[in-house]
């Protein structure tokens, strides 16, 4: 829902200005206790797979946006994803 170009948003994400960039700034931040507590040391060591579900989101969203990859041609749009996925 989020990554959805905004015409494709629903009305209540549209309001709030909701956009993959947002959601992981807020998901860090009310994360950091959680992954800094002293007692729990191993939490620190999932922030890398959040990161890069983060990291697809972006991506993803940018594809959706048409910012990467031509629309009439999936299969380059594809590579290109992929190549920012794996750099």
């Amino acid at each position: 829902m989020v990554v959805e170009p905004r015409e494709k948003q629903c009305p209540t994400v549209q309001k709030l200005g909701l956009n993959v960039k947002k959601l992981e700034e807020v998901t860090m931040e009310a994360m950091s206790n959680w992954f800094n507590d002293k007692e729990h040391p191993e939490n620190s060591n999932k922030r890398p797979f959040l990161k890069e579900i983060f990291k697809i989101a972006k991506a993803e969203e940018r594809y959706k946006n048409g910012e990467i990859g031509e629309p009439e041609s999936r299969l380059g749009g594809k590579l290109e994803l992929q190549s920012l996925l794996f750099q």
